[in-house]
């Protein structure tokens, strides 16, 4: 038993060890995203790297808190550093990444803390207030900046859409992701891209229970026209108009024509 907030560890407690359910069943966990920002689109390297904060919740029956707040905002109930060192947290793998290195934490520390019930029940022991863990959440948010691989289609352009993933999925079988709430800012700034949809759906990767999170980009066709279709018109007409005077003129023909293929190929 793990008394939390200026706690103590009794003997008896593994944080290598899933906290056991009520019945024996899976343990379920809550999984939210916040999607801060989509950092780079990068075609080349088929890769696109996003800033977000996921956060995981939980109940562990196997601790007893005491001296929480009423208050679930705020970081009135988080716990100590020794004390998330000493307890079990659910683990997850980024799947479709290509090392350890595309995973980069950002200043904001981790915050780890208890989430009190909606009726704040407790038991008055010893002049304690004490609660119990089965009906006091844990929660976990980390914030990091990750740079996933994405294979990128372009058969339909400038009228391409493109999807990237963000893969999760736990090393324990005994441990349930469930999907409990996606956030994301709809105006995101892109360079080359326009925001479509995000959706985070569960899904199984290689055998294994996952969350995906999709990430639907699509193309400015306004200003796609405006800065390829339009220039690229204009210069074929002015290289077509100049071969009227190519009786008379020839080498500036040759010349007007070689600068619009100069200027088609950096296009």
């Amino acid at each position: 038993l793990i008394k939390s907030m200026r706690g103590n560890i009794r003997k008896g407690y593994k944080k290598e060890l899933i906290p056991p359910s009520e019945k024996g069943e899976i343990l379920s966990v809550n999984f939210s995203l916040n999607i801060h920002q989509i950092l780079e689109i990068d075609e080349l390297t088929k890769s696109f790297t996003v800033k977000y904060s996921q956060t995981r919740e939980w109940f562990d029956r196997r601790l007893t808190y005491k001296h929480l707040k009423k208050e679930k905002e705020g970081n009135l109930n988080v716990l100590l550093p020794e004390e998330s060192e000493a307890i079990w947290y659910p683990y997850l793998v980024l799947n479709n990444i290509r090392n350890v290195g595309d995973i980069e934490s950002t200043e904001v520390p981790d915050i780890h803390k208890v989430i009190p019930n909606t009726n704040f029940t407790f038991a008055a022991t010893n002049n304690m207030h004490t609660f119990k863990g089965s009906e006091n959440a844990l929660s976990l948010t980390k914030e990091n900046s990750v740079e996933w691989k994405c294979e990128y289609a372009y058969h339909w352009y400038p009228f391409d859409t493109q999807v990237c993933q963000m893969q999760f999925f736990s090393l324990w079988e005994k441990t349930d992701f469930h999907p409990s709430d996606l956030r994301y800012n709809p105006d995101i700034s892109l360079d080359r891209y326009t925001l479509g949809r995000i959706q985070m759906c569960k899904s199984t990767i290689q055998k294994k229970k996952a969350i995906v999170v999709e990430v639907t980009l699509g193309r400015p066709i306004v200003s796609t026209c405006l800065t390829v279709f339009v220039p690229t018109i204009l210069l074929l007409v002015i290289s077509f108009a100049a071969r009227t005077f190519a009786e008379e003129y020839i080498d500036m023909v040759i010349q007007v024509n070689l600068t619009i293929l100069l200027v088609l190929a950096t296009m």
